[in-house]
């Protein structure tokens, strides 16, 4: 890992930790058995500095059934204190397989 991302330098939460709070958060608000990870559009739009405290804020935006499968969107927004964002996602899942 770049050292930019790397603990022992201290380096920033990864990415991919900060996007993995729309997974928790899905976990969280959908009744889950086997499910796919669809689609996600993401905004990262601060380092996250390590042992910093995130308020996380989510919700459902649609629920939906296509080819038999039903959907989830989810809006999920990561802050460091109210005046500063650090991620922006909209996730989509199947959550429910025909």
């Amino acid at each position: 890992m770049p050292d930019l991302v790397r603990p022992d330098k201290n380096g920033f939460a990864h990415p991919g930790v900060t996007l993995g709070l729309a997974n928790l958060v899905l976990t969280f608000n959908v009744k889950l058995g086997p499910w796919i990870h669809a689609q996600s559009e993401v905004q990262h739009c601060a380092p996250v500095p390590l042992g910093s405290t995130l308020h996380v804020e989510s919700r459902i935006t649609d629920l939906f059934e296509r080819r038999g499968h039903e959907f989830v969107d989810l809006e999920v927004a990561a802050f460091i204190d109210p005046d500063r964002p650090v991620l922006f996602a909209k996730h989509r899942a199947i959550y429910k397989l025909r």
